[in-house]
């Protein structure tokens, strides 16, 4: 996906590049110049209230010629929808997920399809697929997708698609750290996305096959919800209409707008585990970003703690298909799994990878079975341990493949344990990881929600004696609190968890192998004659995340640690205080793009535009100067970021919470160093157009053209290149202070 950019220049140029639509026609400056109207104040933002004739009057809310609101398809929508609003117990059933990682797509998917194969999804009922944006270029799943809609069509279901048009996503840097700064660069760039491609779900698209989940027309969650309330009524729409969202707040939010019942709504959530789960605590600055993630306004929570249910329900058939019984001991488990993995593994060679990786760029991880060549059967295998570990399993990999080469100088660790680097191709029949699983295998891994809950649930539920050697994301919160937790707050896993460096090459390397010679050391003490019968029940469980989620949509009660997130949740989107952080991180990742931008650019010094919330103007300030000293310095613009909120007794407070009036302790993240930044930049933006040409027609014989952008202002290339080092930095400043790793 491309990075997102708002292009400082003219005040048409505010859309951003990141959003991944297909239409959107860009605003324009009124006669004063100053604010801009926004997509949501043209005719083409389609209001609800106005009658059908009227708004066909007023046009299509995109430049595609075939969405069309008036027929045939928009009238087999409008039937579809009222009939499942008005029939006996049917239902309309609305479902979003984010698209990072893939892990919410599953969990979302899996929710729906139970919903439909436990009956409460009834033919004539309604599902609308409101599906993510692209991420970082990876295709849609489009067969898991096809799979659920083409089984829901079959059962007398009509299946509507649309796509999301404010989608949450999670980023990457090469180095496998989280992009904190680029994450609250899409954020603050949100309000500036391009106009949806449609404003009303009569302009849905119809399943037929999977090809239709290429391209859906996108809109916005507030239409969506608004636009269904208008067809099926008020009653029906705080009745009959059901909303499952993992990690998708814009849908959540507009149909909750729009009348749907928060006892017929339901957020599941990994990320929770970044809360303290009191108000006091959770309702910080650092939080500001994570609370328009997380709220789940009223609706209810399906928790997914680490470990709390089973999600290993597939390990069952893999057990008997190997011929694991309850009976089965843990030590010829183990011989089972090595023999699967020794006749289906393919070779890894990770140092191979390791020494052809390019330059700073990610480094493929490497798959595939690691042994010392003295092992020639499976009944020499002593230790079976897996790595999933992403940006760092490949030098994980190298480090192991580094112990074995010494060949009979080898550690007895290296030369008695079989090695599973997991991935698509680790094995050409099976699954690398979950036949580990079966092995009681030591695992080194990131600490992402599924392997560490994996983990915990099996020492919890299964009476596993494995280790873990845990690599948390550098700078992704989550995952860093997932480690922490199963390091330090959960007895079962405890005395079973390391957390490794994974900060600089050799430490890790030095980590791994620690890890790989101590856990060899406890292989008596983990398979200790013990059998497989725990093991077996734990997967065996049929209580999953799956059930509580079905369950809390069709009539359950949450538990009391959920209801307890749910008031946790509400008091942050409703704090004053965050919201104030979240409309000051906008208004600074804005700028600094468009001033970044002006460095490079052959005008001397472009406006700055500002814009806060698609329901807002964008707010235009000629130059960077004008910038600096209008919303940097006076109360006129620190004031502006309570724009939305307008409850007694909120703007004093609040002043004072910027340090508007005299309290000079109290301010927002890095306000100085933002300040100074911009101030800077107005330094050397103050050349004027025409003394720039002359500027540069009498040296144009003699320079070059990168001397062009050095005579924009009286200051030197290297100047402008620290101004872009320096905007980089307050950038990840920014990612460090706030909570984004989701």
């Amino acid at each position: 996906m491309t990075d997102p950019k708002i292009t400082a220049g003219k005040a048409s140029q505010v859309a951003s590049q990141d959003f991944a639509q297909k239409s959107g026609e860009p605003s324009q400056p009124t006669s004063s110049g100053k604010f801009l109207t926004t997509g949501e104040d043209r005719a083409v933002r389609r209001n609800p209230s106005v009658s059908r004739a009227n708004r066909t009057s007023i046009g299509a809310a995109s430049n595609r010629s075939s969405i069309d609101d008036t027929g045939p398809s928009a009238e087999h929508v409008r039937k579809a929808l009222k009939h499942s609003a008005t029939a006996k117990d049917t239902v309309i059933l609305a479902c979003g997920y984010s698209p990072t990682g893939g892990g919410h797509t599953a969990r979302c998917l899996d929710v729906i399809q139970a919903s439909i194969d436990k009956g409460h999804v009834k033919p004539g009922s309604t599902l609308i697929f409101n599906v993510p944006q692209i991420w970082e270029g990876k295709p849609r799943s489009k067969q898991q997708l096809d799979k659920i809609a083409a089984h829901a069509k079959a059962q007398g279901i009509e299946v509507l698609l649309v796509q999301a048009d404010k989608s949450v996503m999670g980023y990457l840097k090469p180095s496998g750290a989280s992009d904190d700064a680029k994450i609250i660069d899409r954020f603050a760039k949100h309000a500036a996305r391009p106009t949806a491609d449609i404003s009303h779900i009569e302009q849905a698209r119809i399943y037929g096959e999977a090809s239709d989940f290429d391209n859906p027309n996108s809109i916005s969650g507030k239409h969506l919800g608004l636009t269904l309330k208008e067809l099926i009524g008020e009653k029906a729409m705080g009745e009959r209409v059901k909303v499952f969202t993992d990690m998708d707040h814009d849908l959540l939010k507009g149909m909750l707008n729009a009348g749907v019942s928060p006892n017929n709504a339901v957020d599941q959530q990994n990320h929770a585990i970044l809360l303290e789960g009191e108000v006091s605590k959770d309702v910080v600055d650092k939080n500001a970003l994570l609370a328009k993630v997380l709220s789940s306004r009223g609706a209810k929570i399906s928790h997914i703690g680490l470990g709390d249910k089973n999600t290993l329900i597939a390990l069952s058939d893999i057990a008997k298909s190997l011929g694991i019984t309850a009976d089965t001991t843990k030590k010829e488990a183990m011989r089972l799994v090595a023999q699967e993995l020794l006749e289906h593994g393919n070779i890894a060679d990770p140092q191979s990878v390791w020494d052809n990786r390019s330059g700073m760029g990610a480094v493929k991880p490497a798959t595939g079975v690691l042994k010392h060549p003295s092992i020639k059967s499976a009944d020499q295998v002593k230790n079976v341990m897996y790595v999933y570990a992403h940006g760092n399993q490949t030098l994980v990999g190298a480090e192991i493949q580094k112990q074995i080469a010494r060949g009979d100088l080898a550690d007895d660790a290296y030369r008695n344990t079989l090695f599973v680097l997991c991935g698509f191709d680790t094995l050409r029949k099976g699954d690398g990881m979950k036949l580990s699983y079966l092995a009681d295998g030591d695992g080194i891994t990131t600490s992402g929600a599924g392997t560490n809950g994996e983990f915990a649930y099996l020492h919890k539920a299964g009476d596993s004696k494995s280790g873990l050697l845990a690599l948390p994301i550098i700078g992704h919160n989550e995952q860093q609190k997932n480690a922490e937790y199963l390091k330090e707050k959960d007895p079962a896993t405890m005395p079973f968890t390391v957390i490794g460096n994974a900060r600089d090459e050799e430490s890790l390397r030095k980590d791994v192998d620690a890890y790989v010679k101590d856990r060899f050391s406890k292989i008596e003490e983990k398979m200790n004659g013990l059998n497989m019968r725990k093991t077996l029940e734990a997967v065996g469980d049929t209580r999953t995340y799956v059930d509580q989620s079905v369950a809390l949509l069709f009539g359950g009660e949450m538990s009391a640690e959920s209801k307890q997130i749910v008031e946790v949740e509400k008091a942050m989107i409703d704090s004053p205080e965050l919201q104030i952080n979240r409309r000051y991180y906008k208004t600074v990742f804005t700028a600094i793009d468009q001033m970044v931008s002006m460095l490079s650019s052959p005008q001397p010094d472009t406006p700055i535009n500002i814009r806060l919330a698609s329901k807002e103007s964008t707010r235009q300030y000629e130059s960077v100067r004008e910038f600096a000293k209008k919303v940097l310095k006076n109360e006129d613009m620190l004031g502006g970021f309570l724009a939305a909120d307008k409850r007694p007794g909120v703007l004093d407070r609040n002043l004072n919470r910027v340090g508007l009036h005299n309290v000079p302790n109290v301010k927002l993240p890095h306000f100085d160093e933002v300040k100074s930044l911009f101030e800077n930049a107005a330094s050397t933006s103050g050349a004027t157009p025409s003394k720039l040409r002359t500027l540069a027609e009498r040296i144009k014989e003699k320079m070059s053209r990168e001397y062009r952008a050095q005579a924009i202002a009286p200051s030197s290339i290297s100047d402008r290149t620290k101004l872009r080092q320096d905007a980089d930095a307050l950038k990840e400043e920014f990612g460090e202070t706030y909570t984004t790793g989701f």
